[in-house]
C-alpha cells in the first residue's frame, strides 16, 4: 500500500506542474490512483483511507475526485476531512465532487466544512456565500486552531475585522516558534506565512481598532513578533507609542526581532522620535549579531542625514 500512497503523491505533483505524460506512464499512475481508490472505500482502517484520500489530493483524473467526493460521506470524520482537504489541493479538477461538497459545508465536524468550503471557492463559489458555514466553524467552541484560522482568513472583506484578528493571533503564536524549539521547522515556517499574509489582508482592511489588539499581542506574545510589528507597519499613520513598541523589541531574545525593530526605526524620522532612538539604536552596535550591529549602524547613518539635512 505504501508503495501505491507514493505513487499518487508523485503523479500529484506532476499534475499541479501541468507535466504531459506518455500514454503509458499515465496508465501506470492511474492505475496506481485505482488502487487508492479502492483502499478510500474497502479499508476497514481509516487510518488507511486518510493515507488513501491524502495521496489523491491534487489528481487530475476525474473519477479519483469523484472518489474523493464519495469520501465526504465516510463515517470517521478524518477521512471526510482529510477527502475535503485532497479535493482543495485538485482545484479545478475537483468538479466532479461539486455536489458532495456542498453537503460537507452542513458536516458537523468544523475541519470538514471548513476544507470543503475552500475546495469550492476554488471552484468559483463566491465568498459571500460561502461566509455563513466559515462563520459557522470560527463559533464552534471545538474547532482546531488552524479550522478557526482557515474560517477568519476566509471572512476577511465580510465580517468585522476585529472578530477576526484573534484565531490569527492564536495560530501566529502556535506556529511562530523558532525552528530550533518547535521541531517542525516546514510547517512551522509555511504557517507562520499563511498568518503572515492573513493579517496583512486584514490590515489593509484599514480598521485602527485592530491597533490595540496588536500592540498588546507585541508585548504579550511568545513568538511571531516579526510578523506582528510588520503588520502594524501598514497602517498609513502610525499609532500613538510606536516609537516606544520598537524600542522595547531591541531587548528580544530572537536576533530577526531587534533586527526588524531596528530596520522600522530608521524609518522614524519625526526629530522627537530621532531624539528618542538614537542612544538605545547606538546601544545595538555592542550587540551578539552581526546582521543586528550592521543595522544598527545604518539605521544611525539615516540620523546622521537627517542631521546634515
Amino acid at each position: 500500500m505504501t508503495r501505491l500512497l507514493i505513487l499518487s503523491a508523485a503523479l500529484a505533483i506532476l499534475s499541479a506542474a501541468a507535466v504531459e505524460l506518455d500514454p503509458a506512464t499515465e496508465k501506470f499512475f492511474h492505475d496506481a490512483e485505482l488502487e487508492n481508490m479502492k483502499i478510500l472505500v474497502k479499508e476497514k482502517d481509516p487510518d488507511w483511507r486518510i493515507k488513501a484520500a491524502t495521496s489523491l489530493g491534487g489528481s487530475r483524473y476525474p473519477d479519483a475526485n469523484a472518489a474523493l467526493g464519495a469520501a465526504l460521506s465516510d463515517v470517521d470524520p478524518r477521512v471526510r476531512a482529510a477527502a475535503a482537504d485532497a479535493l482543495w489541493k485538485s482545484a479545478k479538477n475537483a468538479e466532479p465532487a461539486r455536489g458532495p461538497l456542498q453537503k460537507a459545508l452542513n458536516d458537523s465536524t468544523p475541519e470538514v466544512v471548513i476544507r470543503a468550503a475552500g475546495a469550492l471557492q476554488v471552484l468559483g463559489v463566491p465568498a459571500a456565500e460561502l461566509a455563513p458555514a466559515r462563520r459557522r466553524v470560527l463559533e464552534a467552541p471545538g474547532a482546531a486552531s488552524d479550522a478557526r484560522f482557515l474560517a477568519a482568513r476566509g471572512l476577511i472583506g465580510i465580517e468585522t475585522p476585529g472578530r477576526l484578528l484573534p484565531p490569527m493571533l492564536a495560530y501566529l503564536d502556535e506556529w511562530a516558534a523558532p525552528a530550533r524549539a518547535s521541531g517542525r521547522s516546514d510547517a512551522a515556517r509555511n504557517n507562520t506565512e499563511l498568518c503572515a499574509k492573513a493579517l496583512a489582508a486584514l490590515a489593509s482592511t484599514g480598521d485602527r481598532a485592530l491597533i490595540e489588539p496588536l500592540m498588546a499581542e507585541v508585548r504579550r506574545a511568545r513568538h511571531g513578533h516579526v510578523v506582528l510589528l510588520k503588520t502594524l507597519s501598514r497602517f498609513t499613520h502610525k499609532p500613538t507609542g510606536w516609537t516606544g513598541l520598537l524600542l522595547g523589541q531591541l531587548a528580544a531574545t530572537d536576533h530577526n526581532v531587534r533586527y526588524e525593530a531596528l530596520s522600522m526605526l530608521s524609518h522614524e524620522k519625526d526629530e522627537t522620535a530621532v531624539l528618542a532612538w538614537v542612544p538605545p539604536v547606538a546601544g545595538m552596535l555592542r550587540d551578539a549579531n552581526a546582521s543586528v550591529r550592521s543595522q544598527a549602524l545604518w539605521t544611525l547613518g539615516i540620523a546622521r542625514g537627517l542631521a546634515a539635512g
